[in-house]
């Protein structure tokens, strides 16, 4: 993967997973989110993943100020239907909060 492609948090530049949260949760967290994309776009090629604003998810629930919930990740996208939501290691026995131990969560 090019240094273009890779998925990077905002805030640590460390490699992300990708994931989605609902809008609310989102501009929760980052409430200058489209002035920092409309950047991003400007700034980076059109095919490059950079131009998208990533948050790892410890950096999301550090802005949060809370921990996750399997809420904020709507089920109805496939994407977290598929990873976040299915794999034990984020939601271990299909609990409600994210596992603090979990993969990208570096509290």
């Amino acid at each position: 993967m090019t240094e273009c492609n890779k998925l990077v948090c905002l805030d640590c530049e460390q490699a992300t997973e990708y994931y989605m949260v609902s809008n609310e949760v989102w501009l929760e967290a980052i409430p200058d989110y489209r002035e920092i994309k409309q950047e991003r776009k400007q700034k980076h090629p059109p095919k490059c993943t950079q131009r998208h604003v990533m948050l790892c998810l410890g950096c999301l629930t550090l802005r949060l100020g809370r921990p996750l919930r399997r809420l904020d990740f709507p089920s109805h996208i496939r994407l977290n239907r598929e990873n976040i939501l299915k794999d034990h290691r984020f939601f271990p026995n299909h609990g409600e909060l994210l596992n603090p131990e979990s993969p990208c969560n570096h509290q």
